[in-house]
């Protein structure tokens, strides 16, 4: 589906990636969840998404 991405922006990115790094997967994990209203995914399910799913606007 063409909409199916997870979309942060730059401020977003660096916001995590900043001092946050370790917190990146679980803030992912928790709008994943929340987008799939509440479905469980798989950890690799969560690193697919992860390597292919996350777009930089």
């Amino acid at each position: 589906m063409e909409n199916d991405f997870l979309y942060l922006s730059e401020e977003d990115v660096d916001f995590l990636i900043g001092d946050n790094y370790s917190m990146v997967e679980d803030v992912v994990v928790e709008a994943l969840e929340h987008y799939y209203h509440g479905q469980a995914l798989m950890p690799d399910k969560i690193s697919l998404i992860f390597d292919k799913k996350i777009k930089i606007e």
